[in-house]
């Protein structure tokens, strides 16, 4: 039997590739079936949602269908996870979706260097958000600045776990990106002080930021935020070890918008 199925289910607004991949027996073709469906431009053109994943992640995707447009289309990579790199050629199939405003690959195995091939080929990209499974699969500065140096209108990226990720990055998306309006870089445990510094010169827009487990984050950050991005509504910064009492009234003084907080793990506080 055919290892790539392709089906389209009209009432949920969505295409689905269940790509069913044994261990022992791994592909590396791309799906012919499903360039040959996004060779029509009208399908190319109404899928707004790019999402690849591990089969095991659900609920993500079942939000998506609910609050996507009726006229817009959910494209779906499903991935059982064994394969050291996609069968399905996520390049090709963003080539050919140029107007996808949301990009998402969670846990899986697809190599950091396709995902920002893949996601630079999307200059309409509003939403990027990818969580690394593993270190050995995190996105590299590199990476990260070839995606926004190419997806110059993204209000929101999310970045869990990319170990590999630098001030250097964080600073140039901010750049490339100043309408950013809500920033995940929970896990990324390389970012400094200097990095936020920059975000909250170069992103007036921004609204939510998630530092948990950013442990070189200190007080320093805090000041940032609080002369800069004083209408910012959301800030976790759990796991911050360098945080304590002086920043936080910082941000009680200067942030009167902030509407959900966490400190959680703070042991300075």
């Amino acid at each position: 039997s055919d290892t790539l199925q392709l089906y389209v289910i009209h009432f949920l607004n969505s295409i689905v590739i269940n790509y069913n991949i044994e261990e022992d027996k791994i592909s590396s073709h791309p799906s012919l079936r499903c360039l040959e469906l996004l060779s029509s431009r009208h399908i190319a053109n109404a899928i707004s949602h790019i999402v690849n994943k591990n089969c095991n992640d659900y609920e993500l995707v079942e939000e998506i269908k609910l609050e996507i447009e009726s006229n817009r289309i959910l494209l779906e990579i499903q991935n059982n996870g064994y394969a050291s790199s996609s069968s399905v050629n996520l390049v090709d199939i963003c080539t050919k979706c140029q107007q996808a405003e949301t990009f998402i690959s969670i846990g899986t195995n697809i190599l950091p260097t396709e995902i920002s091939a893949a996601a630079s080929c999307l200059d309409n990209l509003k939403a990027l958000i990818l969580s690394c499974k593993d270190k050995l699969f995190s996105l590299t500065d590199a990476e990260l600045i070839a995606i926004s140096s190419n997806c110059p209108k993204l209000e929101v990226i999310v970045l869990m776990d990319h170990v590999a990720l630098t001030d250097s990055g964080i600073i140039t998306i901010s750049a490339n990106c100043n309408k950013l309006r809500n920033l995940n870089i929970k896990g990324c445990d390389k970012i400094t002080d200097m990095a936020i510094h920059k975000l909250t010169e170069n992103c007036e827009e921004l609204r939510s930021l998630d530092l948990y487990g950013c442990d070189k984050i200190t007080d320093e950050s805090l000041k940032s935020i609080s002369i800069r991005s004083k209408n910012i509504e959301e800030i976790d910064i759990g796991q911050c070890l360098g945080v304590t009492d002086e920043g936080i009234k910082l941000l009680a003084l200067n942030c009167k918008g902030l509407k959900a907080f966490d400190a959680s793990s703070c042991y300075k506080l």
